[in-house]
């Protein structure tokens, strides 16, 4: 036995340009999700960075989720989790020309702003035994470098004057290897504010690996 109380609201809208302005959110009635939409290319990889998450949970028992929608409704990034610190999703590829969706739902009775930036992933030029490039990135942004590997050989990759990181072990950043294919040759290694260095790999085939 009890009671309870309903309230019943209309999505936040609003609109939002790959590589453009952030857009904040105001969260006033309980419960109220938001729907913001962006026009995007067939290929592009993109990714949504969080911040200012007053809507955000404080903690990892429960989270505020972001998820991104396909042209068509239906999943293209699933809901993933930030909190008042804020945060960045992984990157995701758009497969078609179209408008795109992404969803915020806060946390529990959450009211509040968060502020979403879109933005494409970054892809300087780097290759082996090459000059190190510099990655400054917007909030949430990811970095996406290619290169070009023969099969046979061993690589690794350093970080350094990571600004960006995380400062602590209880969130991390992390690099990883991709093969030509898309799947996995270095699973994601943590780095912090004072750097790292990768496990050594060896490419199983020529061709464009990505960082």
């Amino acid at each position: 036995t009890g009671s309870l109380n309903l309230v019943l609201s209309d999505d936040l809208s609003g609109s939002i340009d790959i590589n453009g302005a952030s857009v904040t959110l105001q969260f006033d009635r309980v419960g109220q999700n938001a729907r913001v939409t962006f026009n995007g290319n067939a290929g592009q990889w993109v990714s949504v960075g969080m911040t200012d998450a007053t809507v955000g949970s404080v903690n990892c028992c429960a989270t505020s989720t972001v998820s991104i929608l396909k042209p068509d409704g239906t999943t293209l990034l699933s809901p993933f989790g930030f909190f008042s610190v804020g945060g960045g999703t992984p990157s995701v590829q758009l497969p078609t020309a179209g408008t795109y969706s992404i969803v915020v739902d806060p946390w529990n009775t959450n009211l509040g702003t968060v502020t979403l930036t879109l933005s494409e992933d970054l892809s300087p030029p780097i290759s082996i035994n090459g000059p190190a490039p510099t990655l400054t990135n917007r909030p949430g942004q990811n970095g996406r470098l290619l290169f070009s590997g023969a099969a046979g050989q061993w690589v690794s990759v350093g970080v350094t004057n990571a600004t960006a990181a995380a400062v602590n072990c209880c969130t991390t950043s992390t690099v990883s290897i991709l093969k030509p294919d898309g799947s996995t040759l270095l699973s994601p290694v943590q780095f912090y504010t004072v750097g790292n260095g990768t496990p050594s790999v060896q490419l199983p085939t020529t061709g464009t690996y990505a960082i």
